[in-house]
């Protein structure tokens, strides 16, 4: 495995072609701590990070939102190399999913098969490239309010790496997921924090008011792109304080002066639609102004053909 620093030749490479933060050094260190064994693979036109799940039948190969393909990438060659490298690990398939690839480009690879989507297919990406009060120009009205009277209105806003800050963003997180998507455990969000701490690549944001939490942004931050990543809010005193936006505003201009060119506010529904679990969250996201970007969502490349078949059964019924 190649284990330079965060701004690793590999890491810039990654930024020049505009591919996603999960397939640099600093998310190989996250999946290193936490016990799967990370590896940089590159091919004519292609390189990526894949992720290994041990698991006994069905362990499988991973590049979250990777690999990063060139504009003349052949997608069979690409399919091909990967499955030779799944194949010598003895996986049962290797599930690709490339940031920012129309899906049609893999549609026609007969080596790959559509699975169920594990990163969002879509996010909203804002260009930081444009100057302070064109940003704030291109606000909704009444968040550009709530962002204008926050500090009158007794919020205020911190960034930590305290273990307690951290716990108390997991009691947030838990609350805030509830009935709209899955979490995962504090041990994993405290190893994702303490990893990218370390490399300058990830920090939790707190909006309190008298002393007491109402939302929190775990953001990580590639060389040129800052993500809101994990987001946890106190619903009830969120709906009096409307502290999420001013909370989301102060990390959008810090990621634009610290030099990065977009913030990603990660997965959105591609329209507002009532009634979906999502479908309040891309509303606020969509508020701060910024255009959708679409991938090709997960596909799956099989290896051991039955194996692939039975884990496929296994993911429907669960």
């Amino acid at each position: 495995m190649h284990t330079g620093t965060w701004i690793s030749e590999w890491d810039v490479a990654l930024g020049s072609a505009e591919g996603h933060f999960l397939q640099g050094t600093p998310w190989a260190a996250v999946q290193q701590a936490l016990g799967y064994p990370a590896t940089f693979l590159s091919g004519t036109g292609w390189h990526g990070l894949g992720v290994i799940q041990r698991r006994p039948l069905f362990g499988y190969g991973y590049f979250p939102y990777g690999p990063v393909l060139g504009g003349d990438t052949d997608i069979r060659s690409m399919a091909e190399e990967i499955r030779s490298w799944g194949r010598d690990e003895g996986l049962a398939f290797v599930r690709i999913e490339p940031f920012g690839c129309p899906p049609e480009r893999l549609d026609g690879c007969s080596l790959l098969r559509k699975g169920r989507d594990i990163q969002p297919p879509y996010t909203w990406r804002l260009d930081l490239r444009h100057s302070e009060d064109e940003l704030r120009a291109a606000l909704r009205t009444r968040l550009r309010g709530y962002i204008n009277s926050a500090e009158k209105r007794g919020i205020t806003m911190r960034t930590t790496t305290a273990d307690a800050d951290l716990d108390t963003f997991v009691v947030l997180l838990e609350k805030t997921a509830e009935h709209r998507f899955e979490t995962h455990g504090s041990r994993y969000y405290r190893t994702v924090l303490q990893e990218l701490a370390l490399r300058g690549a990830g920090q939790l944001r707190l909006a309190e008011h008298d002393g007491k939490p109402v939302a929190a942004i775990l953001s990580f931050d590639s060389p040129t792109v800052r993500y809101y990543a994990h987001v946890a809010v106190d619903d009830e005193a969120n709906r009096a304080l409307k502290a999420s936006g001013p909370l989301a505003w102060a990390d959008i201009l810090d990621a634009k002066r610290s030099g990065r060119k977009w913030y990603d506010f990660w997965g959105v529904l591609p329209e507002e639609t009532p009634g979906h679990p999502w479908n309040g969250f891309t509303s606020f996201k969509k508020s701060f102004g910024g255009e959708l970007v679409a991938s090709a969502g997960s596909w799956e490349i099989p290896i051991a053909p039955l194996r692939h078949r039975m884990a496929r059964g296994l993911a429907r019924v669960r």
